[in-house]
């Protein structure tokens, strides 16, 4: 395994500028400053009688200096030398070139003799015939002359060039390339002597494994070393050019600089693909075998670790020993998550070799992902055991409460009804709020069971219905006591239950928001300080929960605390709220998944609880935001309910509009499986439904149509403001879901991981400009669509015609808000009209505006006289007023027989009582009756 040093540095500075500085000043030869254009190191020497008159040996010296500094970067060697002697006679000019010949030190290449021959007399052959030269010579009797082989920028300005030379300048300069030519050298000599070493050493001839570890650690490190050696040197070069190009070097001095640079890299390039070669070796027969030996015996101690866990018989029957078991549970949660934090290490260890390594990905990504898999099923095995527990634990404690519970109640029941009233109503109001906490819930029951001998659920169930039963009579002395109240012609303390309303919500504000500082804190801002998340994994399990502790801090806890009104301030506050808790909720998906990844258990997330003190994890606390958002709706009814002013619109406005908040966050969430979802038509509003359609998209005035002319499946989703076209990527989906109506908040978590369906983005459609026809004219399973402005019809056909009517009903509701929303406006709206009507209208009338143009519009309809021999019924759903004497007026809950269908939507219709008139009205206002 040899590799030659390709373009390493061949000239190493044996001599010092000391040596010859002396000798730099004497004028022998010009300093080195340039090239040829054949490009040769151009070598001048003046005419002067210096060469005559210096020792041979010094000459000797200088020449070998300057050609040890000079750079050559072509592919040929040599050099070209200038010799002046203008002002010599031809004796001296032999004897100059002959003493030149002698003494240089390197291959010639070329040589310009400037010089005056006699009329006459050219004698440039006799001196190629007495040396048999080897070279090419160039007579030149006038220095304009050399500008034919050599450029301005590379002569002395004494040969009519503009290189001009400071002596002492150029000295000072050249120490500095000395000094770096001389580092350079030596380390082009270590690496030489590495690569030397590592041809030396055959591993395979190490079986010792650790010794084949010491001598591949000790190679690292020397790697290492080098590297930086010369990481710091390529930098110090290129200060120094910069400076010595500041300081004014000449092009030589520049060139030597950047040519040492180049040829360190071409080496270190060189050297490293040498050192690789071995170290590919080593990581074959140590590291990779290491790792492997090492998942091999965690493999088998998670698997032992599985036996021990499904060994665990937990036996109780009280609350004392539920909490003995889950302290003795984590006793061995602690013991084995030992194995989880080196399954980690592992798989980060894998993560490395593979990234340093690319040759190790196909043996060890599956072994990265089993270690992965591995962790999340021990993690799995422990919440099987321990959720149970946490269940048992919490009804156990329910039943505490509920005991406690009866017993106040027993006590206020045992007061007379003329007792203190006012009191007794507010006690009750407590213990309706204590109630609130109770999650006695029939599936924790039912979990219970599992575990709880008969005895203890026996005594639970008792509890349970000792409970229900005081509860009964509690509501029934709450029922007499106002009654009493009222007959008495008093009135209960709305005040006094208000005050503890606006006491409870600021109370459980500040708890919230302290709660929001301890996780941005105590997690987030730790996690980020010792690296163990980096800052795109803190987004996603933090999100904007920074923007929401800012709000609540600065904002809603301020105005709380300085008593503003309620309505007030969450009105006020509502947009903000929208937007931010939107925003957290659809990454909650992607929160708990990172959680889930790192694990709960892992050490730097438990340390963080501990040190907060927190008795859950990380993921109870990140469903904060969520559980309060709904707990402001809940506070504010209780607040609305006692108000004694029943006209209190804008408490009442503020109570629609949270509810309003917690709707759209809930329909938020329904966006998340929508990939591809352009910003540009957010915000949806809310959700209403969706249904799987056959979609075909014709442009009626080009007579063509889209979708490759066939039609598409597609799942719709119509939200408020858009109606949203998507293939279907997750589960199937059935041919029409319900609505929103009923939807609780709550369920809507369920998104959280993972189980609702999955789309692509295709189109959308928005609402405040979609106009629809629900009856096609032999197609009852089909609806057409159309946009205000636009050519385009869009055919839906539904599996049934009931999946279609039922579609098209919410629809028709949405189109009617927005019609209604845009008469509050001032404006006229246009979702019920046809394209064709709207072209067509005058100032005069927005619909039609003659006769003629009513028989043109007629001749192009789906003439139906008689539908089946009878005309079907509808019901007038909502109040329209017509625009023209064309259209009929209708009222809501009017009955209308439909007598023929037009285009786009507009039917012709006779009402059924009353004057029986007729007239054409939007199809989108009419429901049909079924018999």
């Amino acid at each position: 395994m040899k590799m030659a040093l390709s373009g390493a540095i061949s000239s190493q500075c044996i001599l010092s500028i000391k040596d010859c500085v002396h000798l730099l000043t004497s004028e022998i030869a010009e300093l080195p400053g340039g090239y040829t254009k054949s490009g040769f190191p151009l070598m001048v020497f003046p005419d002067n009688q210096q060469l005559f008159k210096a020792q041979e040996s010094d000459i000797l010296l200088l020449l070998k200096y300057l050609i040890s500094i000079t750079p050559r970067t072509g592919p040929t060697l040599g050099f070209a030398l200038l010799i002046d002697r203008k002002s010599s006679g031809w004796e001296e000019l032999q004897q100059i070139f002959s003493r030149i010949l002698t003494i240089f030190p390197a291959k010639i290449r070329e040589v310009f003799l400037l010089y005056h021959y006699p009329a006459g007399k050219p004698r440039l052959g006799q001196l190629m015939d007495d040396y048999l030269l080897d070279f090419d010579i160039f007579h030149v009797s006038h220095v304009s002359e050399l500008s034919h082989y050599i450029d301005a920028k590379h002569l002395p300005t004494s040969f009519a060039g503009t290189l001009h030379f400071d002596v002492e300048k150029w000295i000072l300069i050249q120490e500095l390339v000395d000094d770096f030519t001389i580092r350079s050298t030596k380390i082009a000599q270590h690496l030489s002597a590495f690569v030397k070493l590592l041809n030396q050493e055959d591993v395979f001839h190490l079986k010792n494994k650790h010794t084949m570890k010491e001598v591949t650690k000790r190679n690292r490190r020397r790697y290492n070393h080098l590297n930086n050696e010369l990481d710091d040197l390529t930098e110090d070069g290129s200060i120094l050019l910069h400076d010595i190009k500041k300081a004014g070097a000449n092009l030589m001095q520049t060139t030597a600089i950047q040519l040492l640079i180049w040829q360190l890299e071409n080496t270190w390039k060189y050297f490293t693909r040498t050192f690789k070669i071995q170290d590919h070796l080593y990581v074959q027969h140590v590291e990779l075998e290491q790792f492997q030996t090492e998942f091999r015996d965690l493999k088998n101690k998670f698997c032992e670790n599985e036996r021990i866990i499904r060994k665990i018989i937990i036996r109780a029957s009280n609350i004392d020993e539920i909490r003995s078991a889950l302290k003795e549970f984590e006793v061995i949660y602690e013991a084995l998550v030992v194995d989880v934090n080196k399954a980690r290490k592992l798989e980060e260890s894998g993560r490395n070799l593979m990234k340093q390594h690319q040759f190790t990905k196909p043996i060890i990504e599956p072994r990265v992902e089993e270690i992965t898999l591995m962790c999340e099923n021990q993690e799995d095995l422990f919440s099987e055991i321990r959720e149970p527990l946490l269940v048992c634990y919490d009804v156990l404690e329910d039943t505490n409460t509920l005991r406690h519970w009866c017993k106040l109640a027993e006590e206020l029941l045992r007061l007379k009804d003329t007792d203190d009233s006012i009191y007794q109503l507010e006690t009750i109001e407590k213990l309706d709020k204590m109630s609130w906490d109770i999650r006695l819930s029939k599936e924790n029951l039912d979990i219970a069971k599992r575990i709880l001998p008969d005895s203890t659920i026996v005594k639970i169930l008792e509890a349970s219905e000792e409970y229900h039963a005081v509860l009964n009579e509690v509501m029934e002395r709450k029922k007499q006591l106002e009654a009493d109240a009222e007959k008495r012609g008093t009135t209960i303390s709305a005040a006094k239950r208000k005050q503890y309303i606006m006491t409870e919500l600021l109370q459980t504000e500040q708890k919230y928001v302290e709660d929001l500082q301890s996780v941005l804190f105590g997690y987030r801002d730790v996690l980020l300080d010792t690296e163990m998340l980096s800052q795109e994994g803190c987004q996603k399990i933090f999100s904007n929960l920074d923007e929401i502790e800012r709000f609540h801090s600065t904002c809603v806890l301020p105005r709380l605390q300085d008593n503003e009104e309620i309505a007030k301030i969450f009105l006020d506050c509502s947009e903000v709220l929208k937007n931010l808790y939107c925003s957290y909720c659809q990454n909650m998906s992607n929160a708990l998944k990172t959680i889930s990844q790192i694990g709960e258990s892992h050490p730097a997330l438990v340390d963080c609880q501990q040190n907060l003190g927190h008795n859950l994890p990380l993921s109870s606390y990140l469903l904060k935001p969520v559980q309060r958002l709904t707990k402001y709706h809940l506070l504010l009814k209780d607040l609305q309910a006692t108000s004694v002013n029943t006209m209190n619109t804008e408490l009442d406005d503020c109570v629609a509009e949270i509810l309003g908040v917690v709707r759209v966050v809930n329909d938020s969430l329904n966006q998340l499986e929508i990939k591809g979802l352009p910003d540009i038509i957010l915000p949806l509003g809310s959700y209403i439904t969706k249904g799987l359609f056959n979609v075909l998209v014709e442009n009626k005035s080009q007579s063509q149509t889209l979708f490759r002319n066939k039609q598409q499946k597609r799942c719709v989703l119509l939200y408020e403001n858009q109606m949203i076209f998507c293939k279907n990527a997750g589960c199937s989906l059935p041919g029409l879901s319900g609505s929103r109506t009923g939807s609780n908040f709550q369920t809507c978590l369920q998104t959280f991981n993972g189980t609702g369906n999955e789309y692509s983005f295709k189109f959308s459609l928005a609402t405040d400009r979609l106009g629809m026809c629900s009856i096609v004219k032999g197609e009852e399973k089909k609806i057409e669509l159309w946009l205000t402005g636009i050519t385009d019809t869009y055919s839906l056909e539904a599996k049934t015609a009931k999946q279609k009517e039922e579609f098209a009903a919410e629809l028709r509701k949405v189109l009617i808000a927005k019609r209604e929303k845009g008469n509050e406006r001032g404006g006229l709206s246009t979702l019920m009209r046809s394209k064709s009507l709207e072209e067509n209208e005058s100032a005069k009338s927005p619909v039609f505006n003659t006769g003629q143009q009513l028989q043109k519009r007629c001749s192009s309809m789906a003439n139906i006289d008689d539908i089946a021999s009878r005309h079907p019924q509808y019901r007038v759903i909502s109040e329209y007023n017509s625009t023209s004497d064309r259209e009929l007026r209708l009222q809501k809950g009017e009955v209308v027989e439909l007598i023929k269908i037009g285009c786009s939507g507009w039917w012709y219709v006779r009402k059924v009582h009353g004057d029986q008139s007729e007239g054409w009205a939007p199809s989108t206002y009419l429901e049909k009756i079924d018999k």
